[in-house]
């Protein structure tokens, strides 16, 4: 499960394939896709493929130090050896309050849903969140 996951954070980071700024609807807007095979078979894991998307925008809220953050992205994971398909789907939401150049402070809220075709999962939602500081030297 955690492979799978690195190998798509892995391709969103590299950017292989497709990044398109979209403006017209948040300054800060990203779009991604990407198919993933291996270039050799792994053993046990013949015929692996992945295929992910992603859209995330980031919207500054008029002239106040307050930044509204959102994201949502998918990967289905195919391999010969599994009985059915591997989906993980994360979604989720932020805000920065700048306090000055160098420092914000920040919050965020996510889910990840695991499902796993053919097996009942007791645990298949993770919620996060977060709040920290950021300070740039």
């Amino acid at each position: 499960y955690n492979f799978f996951l690195y190998l798509y954070s892995l391709g969103v980071a590299i950017e292989s394939l497709f990044n398109v700024k979209v403006k017209k609807m948040c300054p800060k807007s990203v779009v991604f896709y990407q198919q993933a095979e291996p270039t050799d078979d792994i053993k046990g894991f013949e015929g692996l493929e992945e295929k992910a998307w992603l859209i995330s925008s980031t919207y500054k809220v008029g002239n106040t130090p307050w930044v509204v953050k959102a994201q949502y992205q998918t990967a289905e994971t195919t391999a010969d050896a599994f009985d059915g398909d591997i989906t993980i789907d994360q979604y989720g939401i932020g805000v920065d309050y700048n306090l000055n150049k160098q420092t914000r402070l920040y919050g965020l809220l996510a889910q990840q849903k695991l499902d796993i075709t053919g097996v009942d999962l007791e645990e298949d939602n993770k919620t996060v969140f977060g709040l920290g500081m950021e300070y740039n030297f």
